[in-house]
């Protein structure tokens, strides 16, 4: 979750490095639910906290296993 504020610059981020944006919901916050490879979460995760200066809320939903075009 995040303000709505930083909407513009983190799904830029995110379509500029080609993540999947599942779905977005818009409340009194923002909430986007992307699916990331497991061995650059944690990068990732660094970023948009940086991004924010740490005002975001990041729940981890789990793993899914997608097929992937090569």
């Amino acid at each position: 979750f995040f303000d709505y504020g930083f909407a513009g610059s983190i799904e830029n981020y995110f379509r500029k490095n080609n993540f999947c944006i599942a779905n977005k919901e818009y409340t009194d916050s923002i909430k986007f639910t992307v699916f990331l490879a497991a061995d650059i979460s944690e990068e990732i995760l660094e970023s948009i906290t940086d991004m924010t200066a740490g005002r975001c809320d990041i729940n981890r939903l789990g793993q899914v296993y997608r097929d992937v075009p090569l």
